[in-house]
Formats: C-alpha cells, sequence, structure tokens
C-alpha cells in the first residue's frame, strides 16, 4: 500500500491566493533551476547541497554505527546548535519505539554548558555498572567552545573512573580541520561534515544520521522520506515548500513578523529547538527576519491562546497536527456525569480533534492567518518529510527576502568577545 505523504493545506483570505503563489513560483524560478542543476550534477560545493541525498552512502554509516555500539550502554551526543539540535529532537519524537528494546542505548545529550549538567552527568555514570561508552563529538568547524570543554572534561572524568572511552570516540568534523588532525592522531574514529553545508541543515548528513544510526532509528525510511519530499518541493506546481514560504512571504510584508509553531501532539514539541534556530538564524539579516515561537495544543490554549487572539495581529501560525488512530474511550465515574455527560462514548483522540478544528475555526472568525501542516503518523518516514518541508521552505523564503540562508556572522561576536575574555 502506497504512504500518503504529508499534507499542507491554507486558507484563501486576507490577500493570500492562488495568484499570490503563482507570482511567487515565477520569482523563484532561477532559483529551483540552480537546485536542479545542483543536483544533476551531485555538486557538493554549493550550501544547498544538503539536498544531495543521493550521496549519502547509509550503509557506510550503519556499518560503522553497528561496529561502535556493540556491547555499549550509553551514548554521549556532544554538540551545540544545529550540530545536536535534530539529532535529540528525532530521538525524542520517536523514543517511544525503542525504551522496550532488550539492548536499548540510552542516549545522553549534552547540547549546553552548565558545570550543574555535568556534574548530574558524572553522578549518574558512578551508579552505573557498565563501562561501556561511546562519546560522540558534532563541531563542524572543530572549534566549537562548549563542545569542546564538554568533551575534555567529559574524558578527564572517565579517565578518572577508569572507564573506557578512547576507542569508543567518534568525531564528526570538517576534514583537516584541527579537530580532525588531532583526533587523527589519536586515532579516534572520524566521520566528516560536508564543508558547504551550515549545521542547521546538517540532518541528512553524518551530524545526525550516525547517532541516530547507533540509537536504533531506520536511515533508510528517514531517507526515503525526505527524497519524496524534496522531490515535491522542486516542482512549480502543488509544492508545498513553495506554499510554506509564500504565506509566511506574504505575511510578513504585512508586519506580521512572528510565526508560531503551534504542535497539536506533544511529541512533536520537541522539534522546538531545531525549529526555531532553523527560522531565527537562516533569515534575521539586514533587518529582517522572523521571530519563531513555539505553542503546544491544547495545553497552550490556556495560556498564549488569549495574547493571539485578544493581543497584537503581528503574527502568523503554522499547525503541525498527528492524530493517532489509538483509542482510549472515556468511561465516566459517576460522580461526574453532571460534569461531562456529552462525552459518553467519545475516545481522547476525538475530543482533542475536535478542539483543534475549534481553534481553525476561531482563528478563522477572526481573520488570524494559519496554514496546516498534517502528519499521517509519526515515524521515521514523516519526520524524514516534515524536516525537509521546513528546511527547503526557509530556503525559498530566504530568497525571497534577499537573504543568505546559510551564514549566520553575528553569531561571531559573542565568540571573538569571550574568547578575549578568558585569554586575559
Amino acid at each position: 500500500m502506497a504512504l500518503k505523504n504529508l499534507s499542507l493545506n491554507y486558507k484563501n483570505r486576507l490577500g493570500f491566493s492562488e495568484k499570490f503563489i503563482i507570482k511567487t513560483s515565477e520569482r523563484l524560478l532561477p532559483y529551483f533551476q540552480k537546485i536542479k542543476k545542483i543536483l544533476k550534477e551531485k555538486n557538493n560545493q554549493e550550501p544547498e547541497s544538503f539536498l544531495n541525498l543521493e550521496v549519502v552512502n547509509l550503509k557506510k554509516i550503519q556499518t560503522v554505527a553497528y561496529e561502535k555500539t556493540k556491547s555499549v550502554k550509553f551514548l554521549i551526543l556532544i554538540g551545540i546548535g544545529g550540530s545536536i539540535s535534530a539529532t535529540q529532537a528525532i530521538y525524542e519524537v520517536l523514543k517511544k519505539e525503542f525504551i522496550s528494546y532488550k539492548n536499548f542505548l540510552q542516549p545522553i545529550f549534552l547540547d549546553n554548558l552548565s558545570a550543574l549538567s555535568l556534574k548530574e552527568t558524572f553522578d549518574f555514570l558512578k551508579k552505573q555498572k557498565s563501562k561501556e561508552i561511546l562519546i560522540v563529538l558534532v563541531s563542524q568547524s572543530g572549534k566549537t567552545l562548549e563542545s569542546l570543554i564538554n568533551f575534555n572534561v567529559l574524558a578527564q572524568f572517565l579517565k578518572k573512573e577508569k572507564k573506557q572511552f578512547e576507542n569508543r570516540s567518534v568525531i564528526i568534523t570538517e576534514k583537516n580541520s584541527l579537530l580532525w588532525q588531532i583526533a587523527e592522531k589519536k586515532n579516534f574514529t572520524l566521520l566528516e561534515i560536508p564543508k558547504a553545508v551550515s549545521g542547521r541543515y546538517a540532518v541528512f548528513s553524518n551530524v545526525s544520521l550516525f547517532p541516530l544510526a547507533a540509537l536504533g532509528i531506520n536511515l533508510y525510511k528517514f531517507i526515503a522520506g525526505a527524497k519524496t519530499m524534496r522531490d515535491r518541493c522542486l516542482k512549480e506546481k502543488n509544492n508545498p515548500a513553495l506554499m510554506l514560504a509564500a504565506f509566511l512571504f506574504f505575511n510578513a510584508k504585512k508586519g506580521k513578523t512572528i510565526v508560531d509553531y503551534f504542535f497539536f501532539e506533544p511529541a512533536l514539541e520537541f522539534l522546538r529547538n531545531w525549529q526555531k534556530q532553523l527560522v531565527a538564524e537562516s533569515l534575521g539579516k539586514n533587518k529582517y527576519g522572523l521571530t519563531p515561537t513555539i505553542s503546544l495544543g491544547p495545553r497552550d490554549l490556556h495560556s498564549l491562546f488569549q495574547l493571539s487572539l485578544a493581543g497584537p495581529k503581528n503574527k502568523a501560525t503554522v499547525f503541525v497536527s498527528c492524530f493517532s488512530s489509538f483509542k482510549i474511550f472515556i468511561k465516566i465515574l459517576p460522580e461526574f456525569e453532571k460534569t461531562i455527560p456529552f462525552l459518553k462514548k467519545k475516545s481522547v483522540s476525538e475530543i482533542v480533534e475536535a478542539i483543534f478544528e475549534s481553534v481553525k475555526n476561531v482563528y478563522a472568525k477572526k481573520n488570524l492567518p494559519f496554514v496546516e501542516i498534517v502528519l499521517p503518523k509519526i515515524n521515521e518516514f514523516y519526520l524524514g518529510q516534515f524536516l525537509m518541508l521546513q528546511m527547503m521552505s526557509i530556503i525559498f523564503l530566504a530568497q525571497l527576502l534577499k537573504v543568505n540562508a546559510f551564514n549566520q556572522p553575528a553569531v561571531a561576536l559573542y565568540k571573538t568577545k569571550v574568547l578575549k575574555m578568558l585569554k586575559k
């Protein structure tokens, strides 16, 4: 049976119409041609080469992951920003599929720099009987301060505890970076990050694919979903990334520079850190940009919903939903029959879906702009589709705003300052 595709629905209101989408498509046509040429030539020198999924060697990645995880109990993934956010999000969304495995590999994500977090990690590892740990350090430049500190402090702790890690370390970085050279001398396992690909667009490279393979994620389904969406998003008609980019561009021109990603499925909320970085870091240039916010339904209907409806009209909303087919029917306790009698024979999924439909109806009546992304199911295939849709819509939007989606020059400002302070 053929898989359904992730779908994107939008409302023709407030001037956002098919005509506007067609005009936007015409503006992006040269960029479509450029991407198609990159894919045809398998060019890996351009930042858009993250779309070149055909060059990804899944068999090699899985082979290395299998060899490195034999008898390993814990995987410690060290990175920050795009080096770790997508990996952690995908794992957290899908982890319910893996926690029942007998040989479940437990991850520890060191995605920030905190003395308290490191102490908690040390305390946890001290209590474990297993000495077999796999450490994966991800740093594209090889100079990421926070990640290098975490790695060095962790290595010092493990040496003290006499836990093996030298032959259980994998370094993922640009080829010939200083980190690459050091790791090569120490005989650590090395995996390359494509130099042209920015970290937040590197989810379909070794950056995420290796740790995901180690954690048991099906890479073939993940990449298959991404390829399916990529091909849809290079067509001139019925192109979901084009429609999403056009929607955000139209509303940005109207002063709606906040985009609220409103997830109606708790598991999907784990995508928030990757989503925020993708939007903010890709578009925030030359005094342009969108401010990404994250909401979770139905929970945030009792907090942020008031602001969205009655506050300033400065945001566009992207609803993301996936309604489970698993039915849990409500059996009303006798003492509660008078409070919710109308819910007899209703399932929890039906109720959440009804709440969601009501929210969309209210948005429509209030003339609040929104689009809806629907995942048929939460699995590797549809997550691959979702991530690819988001990345392609953002690079299209960057073209419309005339900004570079792939650099982040302002980030270097704090790095320069902190290095000066530490050198003193």
